[in-house]
């Protein structure tokens, strides 16, 4: 459909496949809940190791209480 749309208005299809994107990216950001998600750390900018404190790798690992 973006390959139509683009020879149809003269944009390109990129131009509609970026729309689509933005468009699916901000209804993901805005319903997707990932606050029981922890957020990795990285200890050195050349060692390409992640760290996770025990107490975040546990808490992500277990159900919450609710379930």
């Amino acid at each position: 459909m973006a390959v139509r749309f683009g020879k149809l208005f003269g944009n390109g299809s990129g131009f509609w496949v970026n729309l689509q994107r933005n468009y699916d990216l901000v209804r993901a950001e805005r319903t997707v809940d990932v606050s029981g998600i922890p957020t990795l750390e990285v200890r050195g900018a050349w060692e390409g190791r992640v760290a996770l404190r025990k107490s975040q790798v546990f808490q992500a690992a277990l159900p919450s209480r609710g379930e």
